[in-house]
């Protein structure tokens, strides 16, 4: 009669060798996900990156147009597209909004794990490499980067991001597919080939900066998949196939990438941008070492550990599995080599640290080669194949003695004080109900945070920075940064906007007009220091925050953050009592030739003009009689009335991506006004719909806005 023991072996064996031995390692996996994921709900997206893309998702399902692409978000700055992040179009999210707001982290993350779970065991079949390294790889890269831990083993940059994973495991399946390619029959050829389209079209449709970031990566270990071809016959099978892929989404996409990244503040006042020394560190997250997204703990081990069980790959293997060892490894040294090349030559760059951005997209491969270190080179032996399998089932679970409640530690509060969802305090909702939108209201202004722009840290000369460092304070105290993620989440609109693809009109306005010439700026988020009445009721800003009473002004509200010590933590409400939240009506425009002289008006309270323009117009106009701007979830509606021809300056960002719609067949022209506003010219009644659009089928418009930029001379503007 078998002993006990040798019945679990056998149990654990065939486990093992059948079909579905990911099953109950699978099933394993996701249970601890979701009770680590539960029991530290209030700390899965870290800080300010987790905070925003999760106000981001609520926001974007209730304003953004359900069509596929992107639509006008009219929470930030005068109204742009969206940061291009489609959240409506990601399985995560999709099944995360299902649930209250609270809960939306833990469903998010767990769908995000098991992709990446998921599609690094497929990479890793792929590859050649057995069914228990595979099952420690997909363990170990979910394990360091995912917050099973908080802190997470690796740092902030994925755990305050985690839908980077659903990237991630995109470009895993596509570039697994494309390995199969020539394997077998050209009918599953043609499937797989269809089935690497429908991944990265849709990857390209739902994020397309990460998607354009993929594809260095997809390039390289595309090139190791047709080196490691057993015949001529696979090789040219791949080579077929990644040509017709190529061909196909560079035709549907490529345009439309470039017409988004170009029409960017980094295009056209990179100069004006804080610069940062290159690192060799900024190669891969696991070993930055500081600023934004900075490795942690033991991250670094993971980084070395991998590149040791490359080579030990490259030693002891044969066939796919040695051919990628060798790719990765020789792409690592690729990016080392331009980086310390850079950091020797002492190049400083005012983008993001592109290294471990395109990096990111191997963590598949890091968490392989140390599998293989730490299992792969020796599991085949008989008697570890007996337990490892019980052992890479269990062992994940140690992690449940880690959990706790992060926010119990004054140390975690004080470092990640920004909570999800954020709280409601006096100042928000006097706020929400003043301004906050509704669906098919009159639009009644805007709020701008000027809070913390003399903020005394001496150690971040930015004005961002120590203005993002102050909110932290307030929200640390109050439960809501009142800046930028506290406002969007209440439905709050705010001339303040965090997106790299901020149209480059607006910065222009923001960096020239309302703010000092000695400050620099960042690339992602606008910093507003100075209190301009005049320009902000010209913007549709009916309120301004401050850190600090405005001399001769009454504020409407004062709120203390902080009892304890008001003089620092207290927030001034100002109204701009004539805020031109329906428009204003132009009767005496300057036609200008440049953004320059645009900005040089704007700057001049004195002037006779009370706008500019850039095209002719009637020498007759007169100022109407009503004006309103209706917010809808896919559009703006304007009305507007007049004894005459009028120009309706608006407080909206002009487009050539906007879709005007103008009801009753009445004439009107939408035109560009001042630096970067639109206007209406009408006669008599005015009823137009602006819809905005921005998708790989409508991008010509934005390649029209670049255009407006170059013939304007937008790279010229000056300080007045």
């Amino acid at each position: 009669m078998p002993s006990e023991r040798s019945v679990k072996s056998t149990i654990f064996s065939t486990i093992v060798r059948s079909r579905y031995w990911w099953a109950l390692p699978a099933i394993s996996f996701a249970a601890l996900s979701a009770v680590n994921f539960s029991y530290m709900r209030d700390a899965l997206f870290d800080r300010g990156d987790g905070t925003f893309l999760l106000a981001m998702v609520t926001s974007q399902k209730k304003w953004m147009s359900p069509e596929i692409g992107f639509s006008l978000n009219f929470l930030q700055g005068l109204g742009d597209i969206w940061l291009p992040t489609a959240t409506q179009l990601m399985p995560g999210f999709i099944l995360a909004s299902l649930v209250d707001d609270e809960w939306m982290p833990v469903i998010a993350l767990l769908v995000f794990a098991l992709e990446f779970f998921f599609s690094t065991i497929v990479l890793a079949r792929c590859l050649g490499a057995g069914r228990l390294t595979s099952l420690a790889a997909a363990l170990i890269g979910a394990l360091f980067t995912l917050p099973y831990f908080v802190p997470a083993l690796t740092g902030p940059r994925i755990w305050g991001n985690p839908h980077f994973m659903e990237a991630i495991a995109t470009s895993t399946l596509a570039l697994s597919a494309f390995i199969a390619i020539g394997r077998t029959r050209t009918r599953t050829d043609a499937i797989l080939v269809l089935t690497i389209l429908v991944l990265l079209g849709h990857f390209a449709i739902a994020q397309p900066v990460l998607a354009a970031l993929a594809s260095v990566m997809l390039l390289v270990f595309g090139l190791a998949a047709v080196a490691a071809a057993k015949d001529n016959s696979e090789r040219l099978r791949k080579l077929a196939a990644a040509a017709f892929v190529s061909l196909t989404l560079a035709a549907a996409f490529l345009a439309y990438e470039y017409a988004l990244f170009y029409y960017a503040r980094t295009t056209f006042f990179w100069d004006d941008l804080v610069e940062q020394p290159v690192k060799w560190t900024h190669q891969s997250f696991l070993i930055l070492t500081s600023g934004a997204g900075a490795g942690a703990g033991p991250g670094p081990y993971l980084w070395y550990t991998s590149l040791a069980g490359a080579v030990l790959v490259g030693w002891r293997e044969r066939g796919r599995l040695r051919i990628f060892a060798i790719a990765f490894l020789l792409f690592i040294v690729l990016q080392l080599s331009i980086l310390l090349y850079a950091q020797i030559g002492g190049v400083k760059w005012s983008g993001p640290p592109l290294g471990f951005y395109v990096d990111m997209f191997c963590l598949p491969l890091y968490a392989i080669f140390s599998a293989y270190l730490f299992v792969g080179w020796w599991i085949d032996l008989p008697r570890p194949f007996r337990w490892a399998m019980p052992g890479l089932v269990l062992l994940p679970w140690a992690s449940v003695f880690a959990l706790h409640h992060p926010y119990s530690d004054s140390q975690f509060r004080l470092e990640n004080p920004l909570r999800w969802p954020p709280r409601s305090t006096s100042l928000v909702e006097l706020l929400r109900s003043e301004i906050g939108f509704e669906e098919g209201a009159v639009f009644r202004g805007r709020v701008v945070n000027l809070s913390g722009t003399d903020f005394e840290h001496h150690d971040v000369p930015l004005p961002f920075s120590r203005q993002y460092i102050y909110s932290e304070g307030i929200s640390l105290r109050t439960g809501n940064d009142h800046h930028y993620y506290g406002m969007w989440y209440f439905d709050i609109p705010t001339l303040d906007e965090i997106s790299p693809f901020t149209s480059p009109f607006f910065y222009a306005i923001n960096s020239r007009l309302l703010s000092a010439r000695t400050e620099k700026q960042v690339r992602g988020v606008t910093t507003f220091t100075r209190f301009e009445p005049r320009l902000f009721a010209m913007l549709g800003v009916r309120f301004v925050i401050t850190d600090r009473p405005a001399p001769n002004l009454a504020p409407k509200s004062r709120f203390v953050a902080d009892p304890e010590d008001p003089e620092k933590w207290t927030l001034f409400l100002y109204e701009i009592r004539d805020a031109k939240t329906g428009g204003y009506w132009s009767t005496s425009p300057a036609l200008v030739q440049t953004t320059d002289a645009a900005t040089r008006w704007m700057a001049d309270p004195g002037s006779s003009n009370d706008a500019t323009v850039y095209e002719h117009v009637p020498p007759s106009l007169v100022a109407g009689s009503s004006s309103e701007v209706r917010v809808f979830r896919d559009r703006l509606v304007v009305e507007a009335k007049s004894e005459g021809t009028s120009l309706l300056v608006l407080p909206v960002e002009f487009s050539h991506c906007f879709d005007v719609d103008i009801v009753g067949g009445k004439q009107a022209r939408f035109q560009r006004a001042n630096v970067n506003q639109g206007a209406f010219l009408f006669t008599g009644q005015l009823k137009a719909e602006l819809r905005y659009r921005f998708s790989p089928w409508h991008f010509r418009c934005r390649l029209d806005d670049i255009a407006d930029a170059q013939r304007l001379q937008l790279s010229n503007v000056g300080w007045p």
